[in-house]
């Protein structure tokens, strides 16, 4: 069987960002309960932008909103 580590400490998250100026989170949408947590980190480290996973899909469009069902419904 295969394990993957989705728990990262914010400790070590910080650790990882300082000095960094960008951070581009790359988690699937079924990770994207894992997102939070990084952003939370990347603040705390002074990361200056963040980039998130879903910035490459205009979920205002409806072809958009098709690709990333989870979206759907919550669009205004």
């Amino acid at each position: 069987s295969t394990t993957f580590v989705d728990d990262y400490p914010e400790a070590g998250l910080v650790a990882a960002f300082k000095c960094q100026d960008v951070v581009i989170a790359t988690v699937t949408i079924q990770g994207i309960g894992q997102q939070k947590p990084v952003i939370d980190a990347a603040l705390k480290a002074g990361v200056k932008r963040f980039v998130p996973f879903e910035f490459g899909t205009d979920t205002f469009k409806e072809n958009g909103r098709d690709l990333m069902p989870s979206f759907k419904h919550s669009i205004i």
